[in-house]
């Protein structure tokens, strides 16, 4: 016999009690006093060899109800001829997902992260299917599961070991949410798969410094298998705390070719004086004057650099002992300028001029001079210096004699955006209907019947309704805080009737309903017409907040500057057109594959459209994955060139560990250590253990059977008291 709970069955000791209680004598409960007790001595009974047991059956029974008592809490059992699995029980699918983010490369930090995966491979048992994978921006499959459940039991730990061995940090961020989503699948996958009768469990190994930059992401959105368990092994740097900084955009009052930087300092940081150098193209330090600067532990401060060297590619901190993230890269562009028309009569109010609310738009960046003209209808298309412009605006001065001059513009890669600002039942000074100009306009800058424009009969105001905020033009207003239009009014507006609605894209309609912004592609260029004006005339949009993102976002779609960034963080895919190429500081770099985009715009809205939509001359997009930190150069089709800084995320910097509290947001709760294999022996036999107790119930009979105990007792106590009292 053995016993799940043996401790309990110390309370069988518990039977002394009432064997010394029927040892001591007691004395007469009643009492009467008489005269002569007073010469005696009083005598109480004293527990002496003399002592004898009266009621033997009801010591007996007490005692036999005492010691079921305690054997029945005691949880007895009976051994059974049960075989325990030990090494041989169920099959484990077990994926070891080592981070490769920058925060990796810290001191110390990698090669106890490898040192971590290699103990897990040599303790795994020989039935056990290891898979290896990596993660920073995207995961990778260094030996995925399919091939590891393929792999002769007597190889997989060779296997995972030469994997392993190729497995090296990266520079990019740490994107663990979408890196542990990609495992569910692979897991999800794989289950159903396995011939074998035993069954399976599943299990991932996460090895991370598990820092603040970590990023959950899709994560969020997903929801835990009980059936799959997340084991976290933090690996630790040699030395705590990290000094960063970042480039940050000159202020408004300052030259922008100076360079304001932020320099933070983590909490746990040891050191708080710094200093900023610039670096050549070698990496060689360039001399310069600049003073420390003194940064406590857990907090940041703003400097600024006068302008950098003309051999100046990047600059450095020093002082910080964590030098992983101590060098960013810097290039700044020649000023460029981009010109915006708007074809205006110049004598036209305010109140009723687009001009007016246009020359206010914040277009200008660091790099990019926005110059606002606005000209005569019958003025050259040109700006002052004699470049073509981007952007063309035309208001109703435009008329249906400069269709032409309109179709070769858009055409030849220029963007024209017409707004039918005037009444469409008003003349023009010709005694023309402005709904006849300006369907004829349209018509002649498309080659194709527009449609139909009249005016719309409103009661009060109209208002804009299904806006495509998947449209790059208001996808940056898509949150439900930015997307609520119902506050801008229109006062009046032309009605639209399209002869060809499938050759337009409706990017807002107005409530009447009627088309209220829509656009076509016209060669390499794009049309874009709007139905109202923005002035306080026809409506409250140039005055709303919804102005200007919309403005910028339409002339970010005529802008070139809209296919780059001034800056490009490793990790992350860029797109150019197919006839860019792309040196970076390793050399030339080779596409990760070519992609149609008719509009030539990095945005994934815009990828839906069809080759028929976007027409006979759409140029590719070819994808390049960047990679390293440094300078990479574009070299365009026509012989211009332009270098852009590419370094690792802000968020690998953050290297305070984070709270492990945190995976308890997304329903994983983390288990204990792993049992090694004694324990996991002796787990499986106190399972078998409990479950033989479960099925005998041997408890229950002896409480029964101290039942019938206390029956008996109560039997034999009320027989001695009656035998008692008779007696008297």
């Amino acid at each position: 016999m053995n016993f799940l709970a043996p401790l309990y069955a110390l309370a069988a000791l518990a039977i002394a009690a009432p064997i010394v209680l029927h040892l001591v004598r007691r004395q007469p409960k009643e009492r009467f006093e008489f005269s002569a007790l007073m010469f005696l001595d009083p005598a109480p009974p004293r527990l002496t060899s003399k002592s004898r047991i009266d009621h033997w059956l009801v010591l007996l029974a007490r005692i036999a109800v005492l010691a079921l008592l305690a054997l029945a809490f005691a949880r007895p059992y009976w051994n059974s001829s049960v075989d325990i699995p030990g090494e041989a029980g169920p099959r484990l699918h077990r994926i070891v997902l080592i981070d490769q983010s920058a925060s990796m490369r810290r001191p110390g930090v990698w090669d106890a992260a490898k040192a971590r995966a290699q103990e897990w491979i040599r303790n795994a048992r020989p039935t056990d299917t290891l898979a290896i994978y990596g993660f920073a921006d995207s995961s990778i499959a260094h030996l995925p599961l399919s091939v590891a459940t393929e792999t002769p039991i007597a190889q997989r730990a060779k296997v995972a070991t030469a994997a392993l061995s190729n497995v090296q940090p990266t520079w990019g961020s740490s994107q663990l949410g979408s890196a542990l989503a990609n495992c569910l699948d692979v897991l999800q996958a794989d289950e159903g798969t396995d011939a074998s009768a035993l069954p399976t469990r599943s299990e991932i190994v996460l090895i991370s410094d598990m820092t603040e930059g970590v990023e959950f992401g899709s994560l969020a959105d997903r929801e835990w298998p009980t059936h799959v368990t997340l084991r976290v092994e933090r690996v630790e740097p040699k030395q705590a705390g990290n000094a960063y900084f970042n480039f940050l955009e000159p202020g408004p009052n300052e030259d922008t070719k100076s360079v304001r930087v932020r320099i933070s300092n983590a909490r746990n940081s040891q050191s708080d004086s710094f200093r900023l150098q610039w670096l050549d193209s070698t990496g060689q330090l360039i001399d310069s004057a600049e003073a420390a600067h003194q940064v406590p532990s857990g907090s940041a401060r703003v400097v600024r650099l006068e302008s950098p060297p003309e051999n100046a590619v990047a600059l450095q901190l020093t002082g910080d002992a964590c030098d992983f993230d101590n060098r960013r890269f810097h290039w700044s562009e020649p000023l460029r300028t981009a010109t915006v028309l708007c074809i205006e009569e110049p004598d036209t109010l305010p109140e009723a001029s687009l001009s007016f609310f246009l020359e206010r738009l914040p277009l200008d960046t660091d790099t990019r001079r926005v110059v606002k003209e606005r000209i005569d209808p019958d003025a050259p298309w040109l700006a002052s210096d004699g470049s073509t412009p981007v952007w063309v605006i035309a208001t109703h001065h435009l008329s249906a004699r400069y269709g032409d001059r309109a179709r070769e513009y858009v055409k030849s890669g220029g963007h024209l955006m017409l707004v039918m600002d005037a009444p469409a039942d008003a003349l023009d000074p010709e005694g023309t209907p402005f709904q006849q100009r300006y369907s004829e306009l349209t018509s002649q800058c498309t080659e194709a019947e527009f449609g139909s424009v009249s005016e719309a009969e409103l009661r009060g105001h109209a208002l804009w309704t299904r806006i495509d905020f998947g449209h790059p033009v208001f996808s940056v207003q898509s949150d439900p805080q930015f997307n609520d239009y119902s506050k801008v009014r229109f006062w009046r507006h032309r009605r639209i009737e399209l002869a060809d609605p499938d050759a337009w894209r409706i990017l807002a309609w107005f409530d009447t309903p009627s088309p209220a912004l829509i656009e076509r592609r016209v060669g390499d260029g794009k049309l874009v017409v709007m139905a109202a004006g923005w002035q306080p005339i026809d409506s409250q949009l140039g005055l709303s907040s919804k102005f200007v993102p919309m403005m910028v976002g339409l002339f970010a779609l005529a802008s070139p500057e809209s296919l780059s960034s001034p800056e490009w963080i490793v990790g992350r895919s860029v797109q150019l057109p197919a006839s860019t190429r792309l040196i970076g500081p390793n050399g030339p770099m080779a596409a990760r594959g070519d992609k149609i985009n008719p509009t030539l715009e990095a945005t994934a809205s815009m990828e839906s459209q069809t080759e028929s939509q976007a027409g006979p001359n759409a140029e590719p997009l070819r994808e390049f994955l960047i990679d390293t930190p440094g300078l990479y150069e574009m070299l365009s089709s026509d012989g211009s060139q332009t270098r852009i800084a590419a370094n690792a995320s802000a968020s690998e910097s953050k290297v305070e560990a984070m709270d492990l509290e945190e995976f308890s947001r997304f329903g994983i709760t983390l288990p204990g250590p792993e049992e090694t294999p004694i324990q996991r022996v002796e787990t499986q036999r106190q399972m078998i253990a409990t479950e033989l107790e479960s099925r005998q119930s041997g408890w229950w009979w002896l409480i029964s059977a101290a039942l019938v105990g206390v029956g008996l007792e109560s039997v034999l106590c009320m027989r001695k008291r009656s035998i008692e009292g008779d007696a008297v």
